[in-house]
């Protein structure tokens, strides 16, 4: 029989949230495209061992398509749940599984991403490859969340774990 986890990451941006508003304020067909380019430098960034935060390279790339690169971040405060977000949360909740988030973005937006949507209380911490600055899908942020994961109690209210303050032994994660 299969051994169930004690913690399950989640990526934010299209897992658990929907874009579909800040597609809405980019000129039509230009999500898609967008999107992948702000990945692709961040992915590119995390091969070469660089590192820049989201919102800057997100920012930098909207400048070619519309006038208020900042509104259009702001947006990612304002997007809705995809609809098995709860459900998925909640499952995972009664069987005893704690849930975190992993994410390119910042740990403020992911905070406002899950209040605005109710989902919060089911998420133990959210956590920001900004903390080791360095991209997903580079270890870094997976060593941290996993090591952030084992040195907090389960259920803490609220926990925050930057590179350096993990108790976990090194072999155990």
């Amino acid at each position: 029989m299969p051994s169930r986890p004690a913690v399950v990451a989640f990526d934010v941006n299209e897992t658990l949230v929907s874009l579909e508003a800040v597609a809405r304020m980019l000129p039509d067909g230009a999500m898609p495209l967008w999107f992948a380019r702000v990945l692709r430098d961040g992915f590119a960034l995390a091969a070469t061992a660089g590192y820049a935060p989201f919102a800057d390279l997100a920012a930098g790339h909207l400048r070619d398509l519309v006038d208020d690169p900042d509104e259009v971040i702001a947006a990612f405060r304002q997007v809705d749940a995809h609809p098995d977000a709860r459900p998925a949360l909640e499952r995972l909740r009664d069987a005893g599984v704690r849930a975190v988030t992993l994410t390119n973005g910042s740990t403020a937006v992911t905070e406002a991403m899950l209040e605005r949507n109710g989902l919060r209380d089911l998420v133990e911490a959210c956590l920001s490859v900004d903390a080791v600055r360095a991209w997903k899908p580079r270890p870094e942020p997976y060593v941290h969340a996993a090591r952030c994961a084992t040195s907090h109690p389960p259920r803490s209210r609220s926990w925050r774990c930057t590179p350096g303050t993990s108790t976990a032994p090194p072999g155990r994660v």
